[in-house]
């Protein structure tokens, strides 16, 4: 599949190399974890790469404002799944496992090679560059079996024939990936939702309880 993307309900295309995002992310890296990074000039590949050692991290930008986890329920999944999550783009999971298989233009099966996979991760942040959430090797075996597939609403991309197809996901459970949050200028982890298993069960409780009003409301109208 193609790179190109594009922004959810709109014909604007999402940028593949945003250096704004790259400089955000080198600084902030540098300071919650201390790693050295500079940004990969090969298009298409991971981009960041560590400056000390082999691997890298890939840059997402997310559109959501202020906390995460205190978004509209519904722009989590679209209700479509029986948890809150975090996603990141399958296409992305080939920095986290040792190849990825795919077909070209011409129909004939290619297979990439991620040969630091272990040492890669990918990250994405809110709007403002004060949040945001990360996936490295070990948190990538956590994602949910589920894939998330949603529309109409959604990111698309394009397959090899140039068409929209819908964006497929990988999804985790809020409470399985570490968030940070800037508060104060100081990056921080976040846990004051899923400090304790209790306080995450409320949580999740709130959101199915949105969910079933959500869907509850959809057969209504599909009804009148």
């Amino acid at each position: 599949m193609s790179l190109d993307g594009y922004y959810r309900g709109t014909d604007t295309k999402v940028n593949t190399n945003d250096l704004i995002g790259r400089k955000n992310a080198i600084k902030t890296l540098k300071e919650v974890f201390g790693w050295e990074l500079k940004s990969n000039p090969t298009k298409y590949k991971i981009d960041l790469l560590f400056e000390d050692r082999k691997g890298g991290v890939d840059v997402e930008e997310g559109k959501w404002a202020g906390r995460y986890k205190d978004q509209n329920p519904e722009n989590f999944n679209q209700f479509t799944m029986n948890w809150p999550t975090a996603q990141f783009q399958l296409r992305k999971q080939k920095y986290l496992q040792p190849y990825t298989e795919w077909v070209s233009s011409y129909g004939n099966l290619k297979t990439e090679h991620t040969p630091h996979y272990k040492n890669n991760a990918i990250i994405r942040f809110n709007v403002d560059f004060t949040e945001f959430f990360i996936v490295d090797y070990e948190a990538h075996q956590r994602r949910l079996e589920q894939i998330g597939l949603w529309s109409p609403h959604t990111v698309f991309k394009l397959d090899r024939f140039g068409n929209r197809v819908l964006e497929e996901w990988m999804c985790w459970e809020l409470n399985t990936i570490p968030f940070y949050v800037k508060e104060n200028g100081i990056w921080i982890e976040d846990t004051t939702t899923w400090s304790d298993p209790k306080s995450y069960n409320d949580y999740l409780e709130k959101y199915r309880e949105y969910k079933r009003i959500y869907y509850e409301l959809q057969q209504s109208v599909h009804q009148s």
